[in-house]
């Protein structure tokens, strides 16, 4: 049930038509690799380490919404990657008149700066999902 509250959270933050054409097998199936990325990214960042992630099993424990929220933000930024590093391949090719005469070339812009907005809120996430967990902990010492 994790995975799935995960995905349609993830559905929302993003605009993929391909999804459409999919099975809810297939969406799953892709899908999986997306949040077994995303876990790795959080969990190399030093969020969610209890939360094991199998791809065939799912999670071992029940997320919060928070988590899902996170785990979804985590997952469009292994979503974008790809695109942004192809983008910023293709603009280095570009001159800054192209920036300023073809909305192709905006559009990579548009891209990239995507991107570094998802960065920045998913860490701010973590940080809000970090301070959370510190002050339960420190509730939980104190009583």
């Amino acid at each position: 049930m994790n995975e799935e509250n995960v995905l349609s959270m993830y559905l929302r933050l993003i605009t993929e038509y391909d999804y459409l054409d999919y099975t809810e097998e297939e969406l799953m199936e892709d899908f999986a690799e997306i949040l077994a990325m995303a876990v790795a990214t959080l969990q190399l960042q030093g969020i969610m380490e209890d939360n094991n992630y199998d791809m065939d099993l799912g999670f071992d424990d029940e997320l919060t919404m928070k988590e899902v929220y996170l785990l979804a933000n985590a997952a469009v930024l292994v979503w974008l990657e790809p695109k942004v590093k192809s983008a910023e391949m293709l603009a280095a090719q570009l001159t800054s008149t192209d920036f300023t005469q073809f909305s192709n070339a905006n559009r990579l812009n548009a891209c990239i700066k995507l991107y570094s907005q998802c960065e920045s809120r998913l860490n701010n996430l973590i940080l809000d999902y970090d301070r959370t967990q510190k002050l339960a902990e420190l509730r939980e010492e104190l009583e």
